[in-house]
């Protein structure tokens, strides 16, 4: 260049600069989950349109948009890496302004943060953009030996074929072994609350490889902790592609008898709710259910008493009764023609657990199964000794019934390893709960499993006695 010189210029070619402090001021993500999120929203950069409306921000055009600008963007920001590049209106668009194409060849996807500058990124003004407007989420944790992303996603926020870092490479899972329980575990890695959905996705990377014969449970925090992991290659055809969500799995009770606490358990996958399929439905999940709905515990764990939603989801869940939410309980997996038993239903409680509190395990009828009793953090059982249809009446309006129907019902006994914590219990029908009666509660019994007592109850104000 010329320096300390005359030159033919005239002052009309005077140049002007602008400078800034903050050196990711051309990249900013807006409209992300709680309004302008750090780390996750749409894309914006800050560029020279036209004399009009000069420097200004600017969405950016998503026809192009892949993980590998992702990744220069989220570098551009100070996060290590992207875990997802959507594209559409996941993120609203900006109406008043130019649209930008990114082109992806202009990008070095070996560089640390410092090193990639808005410089090394080629723009252009785009007249058409058929796919909307580029969004992302940075992840906040440094991409290590097992860490994942979702690519190819395309409209879907949080979805995409499921990519596996080793060795500094991003690699494709093979399908074969995978169950929803592994995908709720990998959206919890990438820190989702639930998964959406588990489907089948072509291969596009150089390599592929096998997580071996996993099984993790579903309460894990990442793939690594899950039992049977051990990376091979593979040449499957089919990959595996998750959906995530960043909402707990949603729950709601319908068809019940005008009340809140009672009705078909309903799951929403898909944008639609489904029926629970009821296999392995037991008190457990029934538990898990109604404390995600904000009740206590479970009353009793039905099925197919409260009509058909006309769809049934095609998984179940397997909770040990311990979980805050269904997120953290593991599935089993199948398909909605397999599931033979139905949807499930449940009635919660209200009241605290405490000692003292019922419940009816083991369904039999509706609102029928063995009765149990709460004593010192533990379910136990009620013996038969002098139980009568009294007995029975005051444990089901203890229960938030109205009357008794079957004072002593068929049921499976209790397992050996519970107490037998009720017996020779005598009411006078008064009483508003159990523990007003006389008999022994909380202590030993004389009495075993064969002598456990089971009862149903009724919603119906007119007495029956039926034994």
């Amino acid at each position: 260049g010329t320096f300390n010189g005359t030159n033919s210029c005239t002052h009309t070619e005077d140049i002007g600069i602008s400078c800034s402090r903050n050196a990711h001021i051309f990249f900013k993500l807006v409209n992300g989950p709680n309004g302008d999120s750090l780390n996750e929203g749409r894309v914006q950069i800050y560029a020279y349109a036209n004399i009009i409306t000069r420097w200004t921000w600017h969405d950016v055009c998503a026809d192009e948009w892949d993980l590998s600008d992702a990744d220069a963007v989220c570098l551009n920001l100070g996060y290590p890496y992207a875990v997802v590049a959507s594209k559409g209106s996941q993120y609203g668009t900006h109406i008043n302004g130019t649209t930008f194409r990114i082109f992806t060849w202009e990008f070095d996807l070996h560089c640390g943060a410092t090193d990639v500058i808005p410089s090394e990124c080629s723009f252009s003004n785009s007249t058409t953009c058929s796919q909307g407007t580029a969004g992302i989420l940075c992840s906040t944790e440094r991409r290590i030996d097992g860490s994942l992303r979702l690519a190819d996603g395309g409209s879907k926020r949080y979805g995409g074929r499921l990519e596996y870092s080793i060795f500094s490479q991003w690699v494709t899972l093979c399908y074969n072994g995978w169950n929803i329980t592994d995908a709720q575990v990998a959206c919890r890695q990438m820190g989702f609350d639930s998964v959406i959905s588990l489907y089948k996705t072509a291969r596009t990377l150089a390599y592929s490889i096998s997580l071996g014969e996993l099984s993790c449970n579903g309460s894990e925090q990442s793939l690594q902790y899950c039992p049977g992991t051990n990376i091979s290659l593979c040449s499957d055809s089919e990959h595996v592609g998750i959906i995530c969500s960043t909402k707990p799995i949603a729950i709601r009770l319908m068809d019940g008898p005008n009340l809140a606490n009672e009705g078909r358990v309903e799951v929403y996958d898909n944008d639609q709710w489904y029926g629970l399929c009821a296999y392995n439905w037991d008190t457990h999940g029934a538990d898990v259910v109604c404390r995600q709905l904000g009740y206590s515990y479970a009353i009793i764990a039905n099925r197919n008493h409260y009509g058909s939603s006309g769809r049934t989801s095609n998984f179940s869940f397997n909770c040990t009764g311990q979980e805050r939410s269904t997120a953290d309980c593991s599935t089993t997996v199948g398909t909605s023609d397999s599931c033979l038993r139905g949807t499930a239903g449940v009635v919660c409680s209200s009241s605290p657990l405490e000692n003292g509190a019922l419940r009816l395990a083991f369904y039999v009828l509706r609102y029928g199964g063995r009765l149990e009793y709460y004593f010192n953090g533990q379910w136990g059982t009620v013996c038969d000794s002098n139980w009568d249809y009294v007995d029975a009446k005051v444990a089901c309006k203890k229960m938030g019934f109205l009357n008794a129907e079957y004072y002593k019902l068929y049921s499976p006994s209790g397992s050996s390893s519970q107490p037998i914590w009720v017996n020779n219990v005598e009411c006078t029908g008064n009483e508003m709960h159990l523990t007003d009666c006389s008999g022994t509660f909380g202590g030993t019994s004389s009495c075993t499993h064969t002598e456990d007592i089971g009862i149903s109850c009724s919603r119906n104000g007119k007495e029956i006695i039926c034994i």
